[in-house]
This record gives C-alpha cells, structure tokens and sequence, in this order.
C-alpha cells in the first residue's frame, strides 16, 4: 500500500521531462554498445561529424534524424524536437 502511495505521490509531484535528442542518441548508444566512429558511419557521416553532434557543436540534420530513426529504431519525435531542446527560450532572449 505504502508503495502505491509513494509512486502517486511522484506521478503527481514530479514530472518527467523528456530526454533531450543528444541524450537520447547517448542513452541509444550505450544500449547499442555504438562508439561514435560506427555512430557516424549510421548517421552517414564522418566521425568527426558525429563527434560535433554529440558535443552540441552542430545540429542534428533531417538527413542525421532520418537515418537514426531508420538505424537504430530512434523515435523521430524526440530528435525532431533538438531545436526545443538546444537553444535557448526566444521569449527569455527577448526581456
């Protein structure tokens, strides 16, 4: 009983976020045992490339989500909502 009110009490008080696209593809990775190098090859570019997008240096690419989707069963909702999640508010910006 204590547990069903301790798992209540968490469903209603803190909310789950979703993963951001870059710790989705890390989370993926890890499940995959995919070093960035094989992640690159996935993703149809060079492992530098990959490097970049891991390190938010570059953005994710329809041609980048398309093939992680096609590659490693990554849910395109999640890498489609990257610019949500990488950048800041433009309403904060503007204040």
């Amino acid at each position: 009983m204590l547990c069903i009110l301790i798992e209540d009490y968490e469903r209603r008080t803190i909310p789950l976020r979703p993963p951001t696209p870059l710790e989705a593809i890390r989370f993926r990775m890890d499940q995959m045992g995919i070093n960035t190098a094989r992640l690159g090859e996935l993703m149809g570019v060079t492992r530098a490339r990959a490097s970049e997008v891991l390190n938010g240096k570059r953005p994710l690419t329809l041609a980048m989500i398309r093939a992680l989707v096609r590659n490693l069963g990554m849910d395109a909702e999640v890498l489609l909502d990257a610019r949500a999640h990488e950048r800041p508010d433009a309403t904060s910006l503007a204040s």
